[in-house]
């Protein structure tokens, strides 16, 4: 997977939508066509648009990937993905090192934890 591709691949797991365009009302009633972007609707209401600064750089950003992380279940997803970090991290340095792994091994992990790594 290109670093595109799994950058999107979490953010759309971790509930970000992509929207091409869409109609935004400014001042106007008509609105106007705003640029591509993406939103997460929050559970209590709040939403988030990400439109400059883009989607969180996953790969490139521990803080990014623990949100990421946050959506894990725990038990049966945990382990799976801590077991997955222990393989990525092994082949990467030679030895198994989870709490030291980039936050590209941790995209990784977490995209073959929950089944969308490609190839």
């Amino acid at each position: 997977m290109t670093p595109e591709q799994q950058r999107i691949a979490i953010a759309e797991a971790c509930g970000w939508v992509h929207r091409p365009e869409h109609d935004v009302e400014f001042n106007t009633p008509a609105g106007r066509v705003a640029p591509e972007s993406w939103r997460i609707d929050y559970p209590n209401g709040d939403c988030t648009v990400a439109c400059e600064q883009g989607l969180p750089d996953y790969l490139n950003c521990l803080n990014a990937m623990h949100e990421a992380e946050k959506i894990l279940k725990p038990g049966q997803d945990i382990a799976t993905y801590l077991v997955t970090l222990c393989s990525i991290t092994k082949q990467a340095t030679g030895y198994v090192s989870p709490t030291f792994a980039t936050s590209s091994q941790r995209a990784e992990a977490f995209l073959r934890t929950i089944g969308k790594w490609k190839d």
